[in-house]
């Protein structure tokens, strides 16, 4: 799947969904690849036990050894599953969190920026709130915003850019439900001209 978003229509919604939310957004969408998978390392190792298995299957004894070498290369490709996945999702975090402060999105004047980050080749979605909105907003509503997210990224028919423009939607709606009625800020950020000018921020 392409990764490409259309960056006036992209702009396009953020403006319209800051005109009726007292909150500004900012979009990051992270170009980086994937790292290589460290399962990779062993199917090969796998495919080997497989036609080993086929070659001595009358054979007791060799057929014993390949059924505990199996075993035991599903273990090591278990734990270091886990443990690629908890150094996949800390690495994205840390990008996250590095561009929130890198483009001073804490310099607002009623502390309501909000950075949205994708890193669609991990299937990856961080959403960085101000304490502005923090404090309006219930404790689990960010964990559901990705959870709704990863729902909408099963469906296959839809590009990335559908993916990002109906997260986004849904993401409208809930804020707009939750404070579109809180009293209107007429001059929400005093940021750099620079990022008010940028709604997609480059990664």
């Amino acid at each position: 799947m392409k990764h490409n978003v259309d960056s006036k229509k992209l702009e396009g919604l953020i403006a319209e969904i800051e005109k009726n939310i007292p909150t500004q957004i900012r979009v990051a969408i992270s170009k980086n690849n994937s790292h290589s998978s460290i399962l990779q390392i062993y199917k090969y190792e796998a495919f080997l036990l497989l036609l080993l298995l086929l070659i001595s299957w009358k054979t007791p004894f060799i057929l014993t050894i390949i059924v505990i070498l199996f075993i035991l290369i599903q273990t090591i490709q278990h734990f270091f599953s886990q443990k690629e996945s908890k150094l996949k999702f800390t690495r994205l975090n840390n990008e996250a969190r590095s561009l929130f402060y890198t483009h001073e999105m804490t310099a607002t004047q009623f502390r309501n920026g909000l950075l949205i980050y994708f890193a669609p080749k991990d299937k990856f979605l961080c959403l960085l709130p101000d304490i502005w909105l923090l404090q309006n907003l219930p404790e689990n509503f960010w964990d559901q915003q990705v959870l709704k997210f990863k729902s909408i990224t099963k469906n296959k028919d839809l590009s990335f850019q559908d993916q990002v423009f109906s997260f986004l939607n849904t993401l409208s709606n809930e804020l707009n439900h939750h404070i579109g009625t809180k009293e209107p800020i007429t001059n929400p950020l005093n940021l750099p001209t620079e990022l008010v000018n940028q709604p997609i921020l480059d990664t």
